[in-house]
């Protein structure tokens, strides 16, 4: 698995998202999404394959603004297994 976490504090509490590929991200058996406010907030990849490189980025708004980061995932088949099909 792999876990992507951010640093979340506002006030007023802001929204959370995650995106990926701007695209947005909801939670089910893939992906595990977390906010404790004012601590983090953090996405689980379960079981991660190559389809699951990509631009993420977590996404905090509130009536003040939006701020966004962003995480660049890349996942590779080690040679001697891509070697093994």
């Amino acid at each position: 698995s792999l876990n992507l976490t951010g640093n979340v504090w506002g006030d007023p509490v802001p929204e959370v998202s995650w995106m990926k590929n701007d695209k947005p991200l909801l939670p089910d058996d893939h992906y595990t999404l977390k906010f404790e406010h004012g601590k983090f907030a953090s996405i689980t990849i379960a079981a991660v394959t190559t389809i699951d490189s990509g631009k993420y980025a977590l996404l905090v708004k509130n009536k003040y603004g939006t701020e966004a980061a962003e995480f660049t995932v890349s996942v590779y088949i080690p040679e001697d297994e891509a070697e093994k099909k």
